[in-house]
């Protein structure tokens, strides 16, 4: 499989994409009080959000969600290691081709950069994002939205709080639980049950195993 490498995640910042395909993004719902991730359209002023799944994105359209907003709830900023200090709201990275072989557990967000690997279970309280060719041996329990880039792989269930997006060559090996939208796109695969409050399959993606949408 021909395996593209894309954009980086910055340390505080996560580019969520669909990776061009048809998908309809709907009623994704966070465990915020707010009932809600909040995503950005691609050029906008930061602080200007709008809702994941109002409609008004395009199919290729880029939402960009702050990680900033965790921190500065905290008062606290980022520092050398990765993490916010003194924050309950924890900031943990896996550099780009690290490989980990224990478990993570955070309130905040995990970001495994491209061809990193976490060799046990990852537990957070905010959003995950697997980069490219990224690789989860283990189960995932996310507060908030997870994504998965092209070729990012977890071999395990996962649990999350948001909407969950596979891109190009996504794999999960599980079953899949979202209080928000599940978007799988182009030739991703899902091996397990999947529940969402909306499932799209776009493109050559494959779902093997029962789809629940909750509505």
């Amino acid at each position: 499989m021909s395996r593209s490498r894309g954009p980086r995640c910055s340390r505080r910042r996560l580019l969520w994409a669909a990776s061009g395909a048809a998908v309809g993004l709907a009623g994704c719902t966070g465990l915020q009080s707010d009932a809600g991730a909040h995503w950005r359209e691609g050029g906008a002023d930061d602080g200007e959000y709008e809702r994941f799944g109002d409609g008004t994105e395009s199919e290729t359209a880029v939402g960009e969600s702050d990680v900033d907003a965790q921190t500065d709830a905290n008062g606290t900023e980022g520092d050398e290691d990765d993490t916010t200090g003194g924050s309950t709201d924890d900031l943990v990275i896996v550099s780009a081709d690290d490989e980990r072989d224990d478990g993570i557990e955070t309130g905040g967000s995990v970001v495994l950069e491209s061809d990193a690997s976490v060799d046990d279970d990852v537990e957070a309280g905010y959003q995950v994002a697997l980069e490219d060719d990224a690789e989860l041996d283990g189960n995932l329990e996310a507060g908030d939205d997870v994504r998965l880039d092209p070729g990012a792989a977890i071999d395990g269930n996962v649990e999350a709080g948001g909407g969950v997006i596979l891109s190009n060559g996504a794999e999960i090996d599980g079953n899949l639980e979202a209080d928000g939208t599940v978007a799988v796109a182009g030739d991703a695969e899902i091996d397990g049950n999947v529940t969402g409050s909306a499932v799209t399959v776009a493109g050559d993606a494959e779902i093997d195993g029962e789809i629940t949408e909750t509505g």
